[in-house]
C-alpha cells in the first residue's frame, strides 16, 4: 500500500511507537499513552508488554471481541488490551484510574455497549452520513444505498479464519466475469457478510472492498 501514502514514508512501527512513548514518558509530557494498533490482535498483546510505559492498545483488524481486557504486564504496571469486535457491533468503553503523583493507572471498569437500531441517531452524524449517501448518488446516478440489484436467499457471514460460503461465492463471481477456469479469493480481504433478504449496490461491493484504487477511481 506505499503507493497510497506517498510523499509519507512508512518506517518500523515498533520502533516508532518505542521511541515516541520512551519521549512521552522521560519528559512528563502526558499522564496515560495510548497505542491505536491496525496490527493482528496477537501482536497488539506483544506491543502492549513491550513498547515501554504503554497503559492501552485499541487494537483492530482481528476483529475480536473482548468481554474483558487482556491484562499484560509493562514497565511494572498493568498494561490493558481491547477490541470491540468489527464494522460498528460495538462501542468499547474503558475507565481508567490515573495517580499523576504516583505516575500509576490502572482500570476502574470496561464495557462493551452493542450499536444496534434501536438506538437513537446522533442528528450531528446522520447530517454527515446523508451528505456522503448525496455525493454517491451524484457520482453513480442513483442511490447505491437502498437500490435493488438481487436478494440473498441465506445468511452469509464473513469469517477472517476459514472458509465459508461467501468467499466461495466471491471466488465463482471472479471466475465467471473473468470467463476464467479459477477463481481464487483470500477470505481475510473479503470485506463484510451479507444478511438474506434485497442487497444493494453497496452491500456488494463491500463483499469485496480491497480492490479499491484510488488511481482509478
Amino acid at each position: 500500500y506505499y503507493e497510497y501514502f506517498k510523499p509519507a514514508k512508512i518506517t518500523k512501527a515498533f520502533d516508532a511507537a518505542s521511541r515516541i512513548a520512551k519521549k512521552l514518558h522521560d519528559e512528563k509530557l502526558v499522564d496515560v499513552i495510548v497505542l491505536l494498533s491496525h496490527n493482528s490482535f496477537n501482536r497488539n498483546v506483544d506491543w502492549a508488554e513491550t513498547v515501554p510505559w504503554v497503559n492501552v492498545v485499541v487494537s483492530g483488524h482481528s476483529h475480536a471481541k473482548t468481554p474483558e481486557p487482556i491484562e499484560v504486564s509493562n514497565a511494572g504496571q498493568p498494561a490493558y488490551v481491547v477490541e470491540s469486535k468489527e464494522w460498528g457491533q460495538f462501542l468499547g468503553e474503558l475507565t481508567l484510574i490515573v495517580d499523576k503523583k504516583n505516575r500509576q493507572v490502572v482500570m476502574k471498569n470496561y464495557q462493551l455497549h452493542p450499536v444496534s437500531s434501536d438506538l437513537a441517531e446522533d442528528p450531528k452524524v446522520a447530517e454527515m452520513v446523508r451528505e456522503q449517501d448525496l455525493i454517491l448518488e451524484r457520482r453513480h446516478g442513483k442511490d447505491v444505498t437502498r437500490d435493488h440489484v438481487g436478494d440473498c436467499a441465506d445468511e452469509m457471514p464473513h469469517d477472517d479464519h476459514k472458509e465459508g460460503l461467501l468467499g466461495n461465492a466471491a471466488a465463482d463471481a471472479y471466475r465467471a466475469s473473468a470467463n476464467a477456469q479459477i477463481g481464487m479469493e483470500s477470505v481475510q480481504l473479503i470485506g463484510v457478510g451479507i444478511s438474506s433478504g434485497s442487497l444493494s449496490t453497496m452491500d456488494v461491493y463491500n463483499i469485496s472492498p480491497h480492490i479499491y484504487s484510488p488511481l482509478q477511481d
